[in-house]
């Protein structure tokens, strides 16, 4: 619910979730829980209110954002169960920060060993290049977990002095950079080390957003090793440094080519769940695929009249227009054209007779 809300109520930004060991005993150990934005914000006269059912910060804010004034209390009600106590610190226009501390038993039992790797990234030193300071913080600790050494750069110009002023071309054994950083971007940075022989040996790592469908054949053209999408998982990008460095550890049960084989199709996506878009949409871009949105059966009907795609995902609940009611005039509309248009259907109501329709 915090988490929700921080994203809701933020437009430009971050929103940064948190855990932390604030005390850790024997049979204990207390966490505390962090939610960040740099939202509206609330004002200190409302800070108390928030927590009580059916109250808001501003009554403009449901009809705007939507919601009951349900969730903050029911959030803080469960906390309290919990022997905790939901705390807000917020300015307006400035952002919030919601936090709790949790004490929770450890689980009595020997702890899990992992498996060893045949060759080990442990030591290696990794340059990390992103202009956001909460991921660069998130990089470094991941790839600190992993036992590696890390430099980081809030540029691609301070990523390029970094370079010069690298011993030898053998300082860095991998760069992760992100795509998205103002006046250079990472495209930009690459190109500049495929053009000094000294530094194009570097197995790069590119980050990047899931609404950018064309950054995958940018990265085959300057032969980049991995393309990932933000935000990336621990394992996802342990197994895309291995790759890319040429260690392979036995253990892991991915796929390790770089791109997908099969070739790139344009989709069409009918969904008016935005968060079921922001998913279809990085699973599909990061397999090279490129998708236009259509938020109801009305606009995936006139985008289907001035554009070809390969195929159609269609959510079967949509309000104005359903996916089977835009099926049907899309497939009425195939007497005329003589052309067939291959949909699929997406529905969360898994039951025989949906498929039946």
């Amino acid at each position: 619910n915090l988490t929700g809300n921080a994203i809701k109520f933020t437009e430009t930004g971050e929103v940064v979730l948190e855990v932390t060991v604030v005390q850790l005993e024997e049979q204990n150990v207390r966490l505390k829980f962090t939610v960040r934005d740099t939202g509206i914000g609330i004002t200190t006269e409302h800070q108390e209110k928030i927590f009580e059912a059916f109250e808001q910060a501003d009554t403009s804010t449901t009809r705007r954002f939507g919601g009951t004034g349900l969730g903050l209390a029911i959030t803080s009600r469960l906390v309290q169960l919990q022997g905790g106590q939901l705390q807000v610190e917020s300015e307006p226009e400035k952002g919030s920060v919601f936090h709790f501390d949790i004490s929770f038993p450890i689980a009595d039992r020997s702890l899990v060993e992992l498996p060893v790797h045949q060759v080990s990234i442990e030591g290696m030193n990794v340059l990390i290049v992103d202009d956001n300071a909460t991921n660069r913080r998130i990089l470094e600790e991941m790839v600190s977990n992993w036992g590696m050494q890390s430099t980081v750069a809030c540029s691609a110009s301070e990523a390029m002095d970094i370079l010069k002023r690298s011993e030898n071309q053998n300082s860095f054994t991998a760069m992760i950079t992100d795509v998205n950083m103002p006046i250079m971007d990472g495209f930009e940075l690459v190109s500049w080390m495929t053009e000094h022989p000294e530094f194009a040996g570097i197995p790069i790592l590119m980050l990047t957003s899931a609404d950018r469908p064309g950054d995958i054949d940018r990265c085959r053209e300057l032969g980049v090793k991995r393309h990932l999408t933000k935000p990336v998982k621990q394992s996802e990008l342990l197994q895309s440094l291995e790759t890319a460095v040429g260690v392979f550890a036995p253990h892991l049960d991915v796929k390790t080519s770089e791109f997908v084989s099969s070739r790139p199709l344009k989709i069409l996506l009918a969904e008016d769940s935005k968060t079921n878009q922001l998913l279809a949409i990085a699973l599909l871009t990061r397999e090279g695929h490129q998708v236009d949105v259509a938020n109801n059966g009305i606009e995936a009907i006139q985008k289907l009249e001035v554009n070809q795609y390969d195929v159609v995902l269609m959510d079967v609940q949509m309000p104005e227009m359903d996916g089977l009611e835009a099926t049907r005039k899309i497939r009425s509309a195939e007497v005329e054209t003589k052309r067939h248009q291959t949909i699929v259907a997406m529905t969360a109501n898994a039951m025989k007779g949906d498929k039946e329709i």
